[in-house]
């Protein structure tokens, strides 16, 4: 047997050959795809040496003929996430006309079966055997057959969205629901991180290659499959590959009724566990084949709503709430589907400028009846959490109800973006990003969770940071509304007034006109001595609200930019009293300033608690 792969450390970091994984001192996984890390692994394991730019293509991509933008984008990545870990990126350095060097002091280490943790970093490393190598025939689809190995710290697993195997029968809601319940069920063991089905859907309508997209995921495993249904009868094909080098660990055809489709879900779940040697204990055997219905027809509402709330759009909203409701009267003990309809009642005031008295008394009523079925139910805590921030402003009530999500289903990313939000419009911005980020790696591609993060790191002075990751956004969709709103909020504070009202112009055209885009202009040109076109913005919002709702807040913080402090708190205190979502942005926002010193702000703020110390908030 050949000589195993080393493990290294430099600097707050450790590489991880065998699991093919960076990680900082303190076990935080640093997410990089599969071939950033070969960039990585190549660079350090010839480390002051200068390697010419053609030597490392060929090492990293041997297979296929790509262009010199491929390795200067990961160079690129990994000089972006040692800067994000630990302020430096000097580990690598370009050598103009030659390469690139890395000129980080590493070291050997051990194998890393069990995670940095295991890293003694007072010391070098003692080089060993590298147990991370797995092995498993291929199994043909048709048969069942399981590979045993050793299990790997924090394996990564991709589920794709299943795929129709007549193309002309694609039914979207059950392809993107087996996957989804697929994903519930694999999340409840500690020693398995899922990757959420908007990350890999993204993905997967790119390129269908399921390797690729667990690479481009950050991926170990990728668990890939489809679908058929006859009438009665339902055909499942699935297949769980490992994505460094395309071995099937698992695979299988499985013919039933569609009646047994339940049991098809709790069977794929055991064996791909099975197959990453992964073991529950009692109680999480228990959670994994726990049903929330039996009843097929519920379970197709369920999927239908899901797939309309995904949308965003009001019309499709209240499409997605009327199949929950369907779901729930035949089975009135479905709390999954109690909680579909919390969330989507949640989303209209954010999503949709809803009245919030109008929909979050129902999200809250939803997510209350779910957690009276299962109070298990991440997904309700989650809803109820944003409820008591943007509607109760409950602070402390929650922080509990984001944490109890956290507590239920910890690689769900809603939940830790939830309770970043809640902390940085309390004015708690370290812990704030350090929450936000947690967010962010367990969904890289969320184009909130990027934007969130670079207005937090805004908020915390550091705006040239937040430009870079507002950056990350703008990559994954250049056309995402709220990315260029708070690109326009950076530069407004930095007093680039024309590049801020560009930035809000654009928000403004994407978003298809959000009252907010017509605030945030109407404030910014009042602010640069255009009071005409501020008053314009204001007429169309007045406009706007003889059509629909329009929060008051937009009008207030016209009238503020406009020096009309009368009228400006004429219109906050009829935020107040309607429970606008944006008062809870009151205390962050120096958009504010200018009226921060009035007794009737001090009153306001001090009515919702913003100004409260952090024990006087809990109590």
């Amino acid at each position: 047997m050949g000589a195993a792969p080393r493990s290294y450390e430099f600097g707050e970091f450790h590489v991880g050959p065998a699991a093919r994984r960076l990680w900082r001192r303190d076990g935080t996984l640093v997410p990089l795809t599969t071939r950033v890390f070969d960039t990585l692994l190549y660079l350090v394991e010839h480390r002051g040496v200068v390697l010419g730019k053609d030597e490392l293509i060929a090492a990293i991509w041997p297979d296929r003929v790509v262009e010199e933008n491929n390795l200067s984008q990961s160079i690129s990545a990994l000089r972006r996430a040692f800067h994000e870990c630990d302020g430096d990126a000097r580990y690598i350095t370009t050598v103009p006309g030659r390469g690139y060097r890395f000129i980080g002091e590493a070291l050997d280490g051990s194998g890393e079966i069990d995670g940095p943790a295991a890293v003694d970093y007072a010391k070098p490393l003692r080089r060993s055997e590298d147990p991370g190598a797995c092995h498993a025939a291929d199994a043909p689809v048709g048969q069942s057959r399981t590979a045993t190995h050793a299990p790997l710290p924090m394996q990564v697993l991709a589920v794709l969205p299943f795929q129709p195997l007549v193309p002309e029968q694609r039914d979207e809601t059950l392809v993107m629901g087996m996957a989804e319940v697929l994903i519930a069920k694999l999340s409840s063991s500690s020693a398995l991180v899922v990757r959420p089905l908007s990350l890999t859907r993204r993905h997967d309508a790119a390129e269908r290659d399921p390797l690729a997209v667990g690479s481009a995921v950050g991926a170990d495993f990728v668990l890939d499959g489809g679908l058929q249904r006859d009438h009665a009868r339902l055909r499942v094909t699935v297949r769980l590959l490992r994505v460094i080098d395309g071995t099937a660990l698992w695979a299988a055809c499985l013919d039933v009724d569609f009646t047994d489709v339940f049991d098809v879900q709790d069977t794929i779940a055991e064996r791909v566990l099975e197959a990453l040697a992964v073991r529950l204990g009692g109680k999480k055997r228990r959670e994994l084949k726990r049903r929330e219905t039996d009843n097929v027809n519920a379970y197709q509402c369920y999927l239908t709503g899901r797939h309309h709330i995904a949308k965003l759009t009001p019309p499709e909203i209240l499409e997605g709430i009327a199949f929950f409701e369907k779901a729930t009267a035949l089975d009135p003990r479905y709390a999954l589907a109690y909680a579909g309809a919390a969330d989507a009642y949640r989303r209209l005031p954010i999503a949709c400028d809803w009245r919030p008295m109008d929909a979050f008394p129902h999200a809250r009523a939803a997510a209350q009846k779910a957690l009276s079925i299962d109070e298990t139910l991440a997904d309700a805590h989650c809803v109820l959490g944003f409820v008591r921030f943007w509607y109760e402003w409950r602070w402390s009530e929650a922080e509990a109800a984001f944490r109890r999500a956290i507590e239920s289903r910890p690689d769900a990313a809603q939940p830790h973006l939830g309770l970043a939000h809640l902390w940085s419009n309390l004015g708690r911005q370290r812990e704030a990003l350090g929450e936000i980020r947690r967010a962010r790696e367990l969904d890289p591609l969320s184009l909130i969770a990027n934007t969130l993060e670079a207005s937090f790191l805004s908020l915390g002075q550091r705006d040239e940071e937040a430009l870079s990751r507002l950056q990350k956004a703008f990559d994954i969709d250049p056309d995402f509304w709220v990315a260029h709103l708070h690109l326009g909020n950076i530069r407004w504070k930095q007093g680039r007034t024309g590049d801020a009202i560009s930035a809000f112009q654009s928000a403004r055209i994407l978003s298809g006109g959000v009252p907010h885009t017509l605030a945030a202009l109407g404030y910014a040109r009042a602010r640069s001595a255009d009071p005409a076109s501020a008053r314009d913005h204001l007429d169309e919002l007045h406009a706007l609200s003889k059509k629909r709702y329009v929060p008051p807040s937009n009008f207030a913080l016209v009238h503020c930019g406009l020096e009309e402090a009368d009228r400006a708190f004429a219109w906050l205190e009829r935020a107040y009293a309607e429970r606008d979502l944006r008062m809870t942005f009151l205390k962050v926002d120096r958009r504010w300033d200018e009226l921060r010193d009035d007794p009737r702000f001090v009153d306001i703020v001090g009515a919702m608690k913003l100004n409260a110390r952090r024990d006087d908030i809990r109590r």
